[in-house]
């Protein structure tokens, strides 16, 4: 078997559902799953591709470990959190879109991923986890959003292609100027740049200047207000002979 079509009445994907079912090509996840459980296609080797519905609001942790041949993955926009390893070891994987629901990227979510040359880390992502981007060799630069307030060790180690890291000064600071380097895993001749984190007044000032205006303390207020303005799949095919 190497197509298989999840039924309708399934609403979650339990632990090591599909775990080591190496033949399994595509799968089909219906909206009625909410979440991605532990290991659910650890080892899916020949699995390319795979549509995660929006109803998912949680991946758990090494749902897509080891997906060698995984090559693009959407994570839908109720996602708020990616568990540790979950695209861990995802070889092939070259770009993925992590969307603003998400909060937290723990633990080596994104470790191995040798292929991936290019992540953007939403703005509402407070934690990163240790190694989580650890042996991404093809990725070239970065920027760490200014909401992300903690920051575990090694998260770029083995990055070599990595040349430049974007960071805001609240973060160089509670980490250590002299210690960035090593906390994060980075290679010396990486250059740190801090971010150009701009208050909604310099916002509107440049806006201001750019547009010649010369009545913006009187429209100030205004403009920013409008501005702010079960069924459950158990382990049931693990290590399926005919999936293997």
């Amino acid at each position: 078997m190497k197509k298989i079509n999840i039924p309708n009445s399934v609403t979650s994907i339990e632990l090591g559902a599909f775990a080591d079912c190496r033949k399994l090509g595509e799968i089909t996840i219906p909206s009625s799953v909410t979440s991605i459980g532990v290991g659910a296609f650890y080892g899916c080797s020949n699995l390319t591709q795979i549509d995660i519905p929006s109803s998912v609001t949680s991946i758990g942790v090494g749902a897509f470990y080891g997906c060698s041949n995984l090559t693009q993955i959407d994570i839908p926009s109720s996602v708020t959190s990616i568990g540790d390893s979950a695209f861990a070891d995802c070889r092939k994987l070259e770009k993925i879109a992590i969307p603003g629901s998400v909060t937290e990227i723990d633990i080596s979510a994104f470790y191995g991923c040798e292929n991936l040359t290019q992540i953007d880390i939403p703005s509402n992502v407070t934690s990163i986890g240790d190694s989580a981007f650890a042996d991404c060799r093809k990725l070239k630069k970065i920027t760490i959003p200014s909401s992300v307030t903690s920051i575990g060790d090694k998260v770029f180690e083995n990055c070599s292609n990595l040349k430049e890291i974007k960071i805001s000064e609240s973060l160089i600071r509670r980490i250590g100027a002299d210690n960035i380097h090593k906390k994060l895993g980075l290679d010396p001749g990486v250059k740190i740049k801090e971010l150009n984190i701009l208050t909604k007044n310099q916002v509107f000032d440049k806006i201001s200047n750019e547009r010649g205006s010369s009545k913006k303390t009187k429209n100030k207020k205004s403009i920013f207000n409008k501005f702010n303005n079960s069924r459950k799949v158990g382990n049931s095919f693990k290590g399926q002979n005919d999936l293997r």
